[in-house]
């Protein structure tokens, strides 16, 4: 269950430049991404798209925050219940925050429930950690590409409601409305799995290299 309380501080100074940081591996968290772009863009705000993934146009080896941004937006799948390695390695590598305000975008074929409901706890700590202000998170469904695959009416009424779910968080997040999720008493375990998970995928890597 997310709290919702109103973000009564200065919200961010340069509201003409968003950005976007984003890892997807598959697709639905890029689909997603672009929808931001694109409904940021309408509402008259510059944005900067910037991909964490190898296979994606605009790749950089260290991609960091532009100068005048006012607002960070990242947007990732869930990954064992957990944002992605490459998530993590950016937030390790950008410089300190300086109280600049975050958007935490989760994306799932399963929605805001258990074991997803910490997926977005350990970047945010990372990033708080940082000094960046993470003030809003928001889980959105998209089609399941992993394991099952969604049906194909339902992946098509998803498809078609993206757009209405995307401005309705871009709509909150200028309005400056705060919302953040309670980390959940498992958040701990499911972390300790993660680390586990990103570990053995590593040397899965390395292997099948090798092989």
């Amino acid at each position: 269950m997310a709290e919702s309380t109103h973000f009564s501080d200065t919200f961010f100074k340069h509201k003409n430049k968003v950005q976007i940081v984003y890892f997807s591996g598959t697709g639905g968290a890029a689909r997603v991404a672009l929808s931001f772009e694109k409904i940021f863009t309408e509402k008259g705000i510059e944005v900067v798209k910037i991909p964490l993934d190898v296979q994606e146009a605009g790749y950089q080896q260290t991609p960091a925050i532009e100068n005048f941004v006012g607002l960070l937006v990242l947007i990732f799948p869930v990954h064992a219940f957990d944002a992605p390695a490459p998530v993590y390695e950016w937030i390790t590598g950008i410089p300190e925050g300086k109280g600049l305000p975050c958007a935490v975008i989760s994306v799932s074929g399963g929605g805001e429930r258990w074991p997803n409901t910490g997926c977005r706890a350990g970047c945010i700590e990372c990033l708080e950690n940082k000094g960046y202000n993470p003030f809003y998170e928001r889980m959105l469904v998209m089609p399941s590409n992993i394991f099952i695959a969604t049906k194909e009416q339902l992946a098509v009424q998803l498809l078609k409601i993206l757009p209405l779910k995307v401005e309705l968080s871009i709509d909150e997040i200028l309005s400056g409305v705060r919302i953040r999720s309670k980390k959940p008493l498992s958040a701990n375990i499911l972390a300790a799995f993660s680390k586990m998970e990103k570990r053995k995928a590593k040397e899965f890597g390395r292997d099948f290299e090798g092989a």
